[in-house]
């Protein structure tokens, strides 16, 4: 086990040595992931909309960042190691890239001042960046953060021209450039989390619709994979939600329909430690569940609270569970040996399959792919890795 980590830690140890867990738990990038909700800069209330961040009690949780390999770092000083995907997003290259023949061109598409600058007289408009020999490749269930900085010359037409990230002239996921006849010339900077449903090469296009008048300047696209297995959850209405009180930072399901994923390979031997407290006790409900398989489960059992590991087979028994209170759970998934325990209670071991779980499911099952046995918990921490701690 890594230095500083004991079975019987509390929730409060978790947080005394927390600043130095990444380096402790993952020090060559093992596959997993840790999560650790009172890093602020690393929940926000969704995982494909702007960069909104949590930071209110009851605030939802659309994407829990992994920060296995951040080492310590502040979400911000990650982002600037990473490898920039958009091709001449700057417009150090002039117009290379980007195409307005795939539509009505506006009147002005041209590079002043090192910006691309914008002029539509009110006919609709298509401008596609990043064309065949430039796309962006984009992978299913990873997130990416994209950023626009732009700046309105004094105009603004009654429809709000968009700027899209697609792999056609449809985007589904969408920037606004500038608000309804906004007069206002301040720059913005905006920044939306992108989490595509496809792996495949995309693109930003700018649109405007006809009827519009607009005059203005992009100064800069950007995107850049944001590295991790992120929890996820696409889905306003079944997004767990953030709490806090007397300096400790949770996330929390409701035991009715909410629930995150986080999608990745993971194979036996694994170990996950957890900070957590189950709310309510209702038999079959899982705090843990897998993503593509039925299996790296922990669920309530029995009507006196335990609960049981799962990988194929229904072993071992974790037998000191309670209710309402916080407590530190450790667990390896290796079949025969297979072993859990809370705080400074006794190791159960036991058979629980060879199943692989595909990932981590927080706050609900496998239930044959769909999501079901929510739990009513709350999660405070978590560290799950391939190999031992």
């Amino acid at each position: 086990m890594a230095p500083g980590l004991d079975i019987s830690m509390t929730v409060d140890d978790f947080y005394y040595i927390k600043p130095s867990l990444a380096e402790q738990l993952f020090p060559s990038g093992e596959a997993g992931l840790l999560i650790d909700p009172s890093q602020l800069d690393t929940l926000y209330q969704s995982c494909n909309a702007f960069l909104t961040p949590v930071s209110a009690n009851g605030d939802s949780v659309g994407i829990a960042m992994d920060i296995r390999t951040w080492f310590g770092m502040p979400f911000v000083n990650i982002m600037q190691q990473q490898a920039e995907l958009v091709t001449n997003g700057d417009f150090e290259d002039g117009l290379t890239g980007y195409d307005s023949s795939v539509s009505n061109p506006p009147d002005t598409l041209e590079i002043e001042d090192g910006d691309l600058h914008i002029v539509n007289d009110g006919s609709a408009i298509a401008i596609s960046g990043q064309d065949a020999a430039s796309a962006m490749s984009v992978v299913a269930g990873q997130t990416y953060l994209v950023r626009a900085r732009f700046q309105n010359n004094g105009t603004g037409g009654a429809v709000t021209p968009l700027l899209a990230i697609s792999s056609s002239y449809q985007g589904a996921y969408r920037l606004t450039i500038i608000s309804s006849g906004s007069s206002s010339t301040s720059e913005l900077d905006w920044e939306f989390l992108f989490t595509p449903t496809v792996t495949e090469d995309v693109h930003f296009t700018i649109t405007c619709a006809s009827s519009v008048v607009v005059d203005f300047d992009v100064r800069e696209l950007s995107m850049k994979l944001v590295p991790g297995n992120h929890l996820l959850q696409p889905t306003n209405a079944n997004r767990p939600t953030y709490g806090t009180q007397l300096g400790l930072h949770w996330i929390e399901g409701n035991g009715v329909d909410q629930w995150m994923d986080s999608t990745f390979t993971i194979a036996q031997p694994w170990e996950r430690m957890s900070s957590l407290r189950v709310l309510s006790w209702t038999s079959g409900d899982h705090v843990y569940g897998g993503v593509a398989a039925n299996a790296g489960v922990i669920y309530q059992t029995g009507t006196t609270p335990s609960m049981l590991m799962y990988d194929g087979n229904p072993a071992p028994a974790l037998l000191d569970e309670l209710v309402g209170v916080d407590q530190t759970m450790w667990e390896k998934h290796d079949n025969t040996s297979s072993a859990v325990s809370v705080d400074d209670g006794s190791i159960q071991t036991g058979t629980s399959g060879t199943g692989v779980p595909g990932g981590m499911r927080l706050f609900a099952g496998y239930n044959g792919g769909v999501a079901g046995f929510w739990s009513n918990a709350r999660l405070y921490f978590v560290a799950m890795k391939e190999g031992a701690f």
